[in-house]
């Protein structure tokens, strides 16, 4: 939508893909399937240890080369959610969080669900050195590290009462409960269509990993 489509090349998007011979051919559908293998060992969590600012390491996650083709390997990485984020405020204009809540939250009536939540209204996660208890705010490092220089991740930090989450399950399975589709007919089929099938046994659907006749549940994607 407003100009993008899932075959385009990131490069359209992130000119900086372009410095990279195999990383100037990833299309959107390669970061919407996680089919992009970065060459960076240890992920975000090694790439925080090497930068002295949330920008720092954010000028690095968009530098990053590739360790193979794109579509050739699958690797599930908060780098991937960190640069499809990029990919959504360069062409909008806008923020990921004010998107959320216009296109996703406010239609489907999820208005407790915030990036922002009340200390007392959410559970803590974790107690860390670095941080103590972690309560109202991200528990990803790398999301929270970002979020502290004002730079949204993407792979994390909405939180969402059982409430809320019901309407999305709601739309997940009817896509009508709220007298609104958030989704087309055929984006919904690539929900849970291989879209690289030659990564089989590992799925790489655009959102789930429908296992629903054999186990009876939806296991999240990507």
């Amino acid at each position: 939508e407003e100009g993008t489509r899932l075959n385009r090349f990131g490069k359209k998007y992130l000119p900086e893909f372009a410095n990279y011979p195999d990383k100037e051919h990833a299309q959107l559908i390669h970061l919407l399937t996680y089919t992009l293998e970065y060459n960076q060992p240890g992920g975000t969590k090694s790439l925080m240890a090497h930068s002295s600012t949330p920008q720092q390491l954010a000028d690095m996650l968009m530098h990053l080369p590739l360790k193979k083709y794109p579509g050739t390997s699958y690797l599930y990485s908060n780098i991937t959610a960190f640069l499809l984020t990029q990919i959504i405020e360069r062409v909008t204009q806008r923020s990921l969080k004010d998107l959320v809540r216009k296109r996703v939250l406010d239609p489907l009536t999820m208005h407790a669900t915030t990036f922002f939540p009340a200390n007392d209204a959410t559970a803590p996660t974790e107690i860390t050195a670095a941080r103590g208890i972690v309560q109202g705010k991200v528990h990803d490092e790398s999301t929270h590290y970002l979020d502290s220089g004002n730079i949204t991740s993407g792979a994390a930090g909405l939180f969402a009462p059982v409430t809320d989450i019901a309407h999305f399950i709601q739309m997940i399975l009817t896509d009508d409960g709220h007298k609104k589709s958030l989704f087309s007919a055929d984006m919904r089929a690539l929900w849970t269509q291989d879209i690289f099938p030659a990564l089989l046994p590992i799925r790489t659907p655009l959102c789930w990993s429908d296992d629903f006749v054999a186990t009876s549940m939806h296991s999240h994607s990507s």
